[in-house]
Formats: structure tokens, C-alpha cells, sequence
């Protein structure tokens, strides 16, 4: 992928190499800022959220919340993430997060942008996930410009120091040298094996890999994912002043240059589920005790409903499930969908059994509660725990973060945010019931086991 960038930003990496590498300390931004316009401008009253449309094809989302904390949160992603890269650029996406968040402190830790202890902390990182890539941040409102400054500089000049370069590797080699002897880190390594039929992306990185990696290269893999603001979305989430929020993003995110006009995509193909369940284990020394993964594996629509129901099922299954095993039981449940793939999620059991509950007896639990599905009591329980959860987070930052980032995702209106309660109290018992038993299925699922 990055092959079509050399040519084209050889000049660039040599420029900002000389740039970025040289002992002055100029100011966060230096140069001159080309400012953006907001397009348009859309209020979600109930939700009290804006959103808007930046001339650079960027999409900006602002929720204010009125409240004693001093802390703005930020994300930003769009589609991509490792599914649309190679194995080698895989590994160069390993190190990128480190890569540019420690230069970038590095050039400018006369600012103290990043002292823990202070209550102005500015906080700015890159990620690559499965399906998407982006940033995360936080800011005090102090501080606000400044983080601004820090996005902007991480997109048009980003910093790559040569010497932190040597210092992310080695540091991941140490990583993965103290993973490869740590049992439960190789045990889920397994399982994303297992679930994901030993997709490239999910094997580990060979150390030798690490010192064939080219500085240069590393650089194209970032700029080949973060090269065009028409495919982000940018969320903002704290008490700050809408006019003084919106000139800070005309100029910091409506002025982020277009590097490149290529479009968000994925690559659908990339991750599958076994056409054939597995069952595989791996020992170590951990005494009488055996920890188990019970995996299923089930189509489900890609609605943002679909996902609520999916929730409320596992929770009041676990409930059952707990009831009949005791609270000392130690068992965990929980799903995640892969999104944006429409056909499939992943349900999970997982439990530490020191002889009392093999694999069989368990799935011969799980059979027994599916044909007895009596919920009504477990389901108004979860139901209630749930809409007093969500009124304790109104409030909070990170709740509103997460909870814009789902809706972006599967394009449902804001308006719906405050539908939520009504929403979870008319949930159909029924429709419950038919959950549990197809994503608890005993025909389509793997095992394995930690002993």
C-alpha cells in the first residue's frame, strides 16, 4: 500500500526529518494556518449535540455537558484500521502509536504537555484497531487551544524522531519476549487464532520482523491511513463554549490538508469465523485449575437494536447462570460484534474450573437453563440496572463519548440517545428468549482451555 506514497512524499520524510530532528524549540505551531469553514451546522436539541460539516470533508461532533469536570475527551476514527493492511505494514502499525505520540513529547517537553499530576493534562495518541483507525485525547479546558495545536500538528507535521524510533522497537521486542512466557496473554493470543482462523493479523509479531522495519516506511503506512479528513469523524465531548469550540475547529480541523483524496474502505474478507469449530488448549503450570473458553458463533443484523437486545440477552443468560453456580462461581460473559461485517458476532463463556464444571457439564447447563427460560424476573432486574446506570452517567464524559461513536457507526439519529430508557422498558421478553438460545448454540462454537 505504501509503495504508491514514496515517490510522492520522499521529499517530504527527508524535509520533516530535518525539521523535526534539530535542537530549536519553536512554539507548538510556527507556521500559518490555511483556516477551514463550517458548511453547515445541525442541533440535536434533545441530545444537545451539534454536528458539523467542515469545507475539507471532515464531520465534526460536539457534545457540551454542563458539569464540574475540567476535562474535554476527544476521539477521532474512520474505516480502515488493519483490515486493509499487509502483513509487513501490520507491523509498522505496531509501533506507530508510540512512534509519533513519544516524538511528538519528546520536541515539546518544555511544555509539560503530559505531566500526570497536573490538572491541565493534554493527552494525544493514534490507535489502529480491526476495522478503524483514529485518535483519542483528553484536555483540560485551559488547555483546549493547545491540544487543538497538538491535532493539528499530528496530521500536516507529523514528528518521528529517529532515536525514539529505536527506543518503540526495542521496547516492543521486550514486549513480546515477556508475553511469549506469560500464560494468559498466550491463551488469548489462542483465541483470537481460533476465532479469527489464523488471520495474518492475529498472529504474533516475530521479533526479527522488528529490525527490518524502515523509519520511512513506517512514515507512508501513517500517512497512507491518515491522508484524508473527508474520512474521519471527529468527537468532541466537555464544557467548553460552542463559539469559541467552532473557531477552534474552522481553523484546527477544517485547515487539515487533503494529502491524498483516497476514500475510507475496508476489507470485508479480511477475518472469519472456523468453518469448523475448534477445540484446542495449551498447558502450563497452574496447579488443579483449568480456565476455559467456550466460544459461539451467530449471524447478527447490523442495527443498533439488534446490538441493545444482544446485550440485554447475555447479561440476563450470565444472570441465570450465576443463580444456578453460585456468586463464588468465577465465570465472565460477554460478546463483541465485528463491525462493520453485517453477518456475524462472537458470544463468549468464560469460567476457571478446578474440577467441578468440565466443558461437558457446562454445556450441559447451558442446555438445561435454554429449555427452562423463566426471565421475566432476571430480565426486569437487568432492564432496571441498566436505566439506573445509564441516568448515573448522564453526566459523564466518557459515557457520551462512547455513546456518539456507537450511533456514528451504525448511522442511527441523536434524537434516539434519549429514547433509550423508553426503549429498554417496552423490550420483548420473547424476542429475549429466542437471543439466548441462537447465540448460546450448541452446533456452532469452539473451545479452548488453559490447563
Amino acid at each position: 500500500m505504501f509503495k504508491k506514497y514514496k515517490k510522492k512524499y520522499k521529499f517530504v520524510v527527508f524535509f520533516i526529518s530535518i525539521l523535526f530532528c534539530s535542537n530549536d524549540k519553536p512554539g507548538l505551531i510556527s507556521y500559518e494556518i490555511t483556516n477551514g469553514k463550517i458548511l453547515s451546522q445541525t442541533h440535536f436539541p434533545r441530545s444537545d449535540i451539534y454536528e458539523f460539516h467542515m469545507s475539507n470533508g471532515a464531520t465534526v461532533f460536539f457534545k457540551k455537558i454542563n458539569s464540574s469536570s475540567n476535562e474535554i475527551l476527544f476521539k477521532s476514527f474512520s474505516l480502515g484500521g488493519k483490515s486493509v493492511l499487509s502483513k509487513n505494514e501490520l507491523v509498522n502499525a505496531a509501533i506507530i502509536p508510540d512512534l509519533i505520540n513519544q516524538s511528538f513529547y519528546e520536541k515539546y517537553n518544555y511544555l509539560d504537555l503530559n505531566t500526570e499530576l497536573s490538572d491541565n493534562l493534554i493527552h494525544y495518541t493514534n490507535y489502529i484497531d480491526q476495522y478503524y483507525h483514529g485518535s483519542v485525547g483528553q484536555s483540560s479546558k485551559e488547555n483546549f487551544k493547545i491540544f487543538c495545536e497538538l491535532l493539528h500538528l499530528n496530521w500536516s507535521k507529523p514528528v518521528y524522531d529517529p532515536d525514539i524510533f529505536k527506543k518503540v522497537i526495542k521496547k516492543l521486542k521486550n514486549q513480546i519476549i515477556k508475553e511469549k512466557s506469560n500464560p494468559y496473554k498466550q491463551y488469548e493470543v489462542l483465541i483470537d487464532r481460533v476465532n479469527y482462523s489464523n488471520h495474518y493479523s492475529k498472529q504474533s509479531i516475530n521479533t526479527n520482523a522488528l529490525y527490518q522495519l524502515n523509519l520511512d516506511d513506517v512514515l507512508y503506512t501513517y500517512r497512507d491511513l491518515f491522508s484524508n479528513p473527508q474520512n474521519f469523524s471527529f468527537i468532541f465531548v466537555g464544557d467548553i463554549d460552542i463559539d469559541e469550540f467552532k473557531n477552534h475547529i474552522s481553523k484546527y480541523i477544517g485547515g487539515l490538508p487533503m494529502i491524498s483524496k483516497q476514500l475510507a474502505k475496508i476489507n470485508k474478507g479480511c477475518y472469519y469465523f472456523p468453518f469448523i469449530p475448534a477445540n484446542k488448549s495449551i498447558k502450563y503450570e497452574l496447579e488443579d485449575t483449568t480456565k476455559n473458553t467456550i466460544t459461539f458463533y451467530k449471524a447478527i443484523d447490523n442495527k443498533i437494536d439488534s446490538y441493545i437486545n444482544l446485550d440485554i440477552a447475555v447479561k440476563v443468560f450470565a444472570k441465570k447462570m450465576k443463580n444456578e453456580l453460585g456468586n463464588d462461581f468465577n465465570i465472565e460473559f460477554g460478546f463483541h460484534t465485528m463491525q462493520p461485517i453485517k453477518s456475524y458476532t462472537i458470544t463468549y463463556i468464560s469460567y476457571y474450573d478446578d474440577g467441578s464444571y468440565n466443558i461437558k457439564k457446562m454445556f450441559n447447563l447451558i442446555k438445561r437453563l435454554k429449555k427452562d427460560l423463566k426471565i421475566k424476573k432476571e430480565l426486569n432486574q437487568i432492564i432496571n440496572s441498566e436505566i439506573e446506570k445509564r441516568n448515573d452517567l448522564v453526566l459523564n464524559n466518557r459515557y457520551w463519548l462512547e455513546k456518539i461513536n456507537k450511533y456514528i457507526i451504525y448511522n442511527v439519529n441523536f434524537y434516539k440517545i434519549t429514547e433509550e430508557e423508553e426503549r429498554l422498558s417496552k423490550i420483548n421478553p420473547g424476542e429475549i428468549k429466542k437471543l439466548i438460545v441462537k447465540h448460546f448454540s450448541k452446533l456452532r462454537h469452539s473451545v479452548v482451555s488453559l490447563n
